[in-house]
């Protein structure tokens, strides 16, 4: 299944900046690996924002959390999900949709 997960900032935490930082980087070192492995796909940092985006591929609701759960940040962040279907899957359920009311 596919996800859009959006993640922002909610507000800085009580933490020396370097040790910010270092929970910041090695966040986006897990994300590219995600990626590179197909389990994100469009994972980027939202410009102007304290905030990042991506698409995830998952099997399940709990393997999307477990995903966000080892994520160094993923405690101070405000999380937005959205469960997806494929564009093929879109496009299967307008036709079945259109056909399904031109029988009525």
């Amino acid at each position: 299944m596919l996800y859009f997960v959006k993640a922002e900032l909610r507000q800085m935490p009580p933490m020396a900046r370097e040790q910010w930082m270092g929970q910041v980087i090695a966040t986006w070192q897990v994300l590219a690996e995600l990626e590179r492995t197909g389990q994100a796909k469009g994972v980027g940092a939202m410009l102007g924002k304290q905030a990042g985006v991506a698409i995830l591929d998952a099997e399940s609701h709990e393997a999307v959390a477990l995903i966000l759960q080892r994520l160094p940040v993923s405690a101070y962040l405000e999380w937005d999900i959205v469960p997806m279907v494929s564009a093929q899957q879109a496009l299967d359920n307008a036709r079945w949709s259109t056909a399904a009311t031109a029988r009525t």
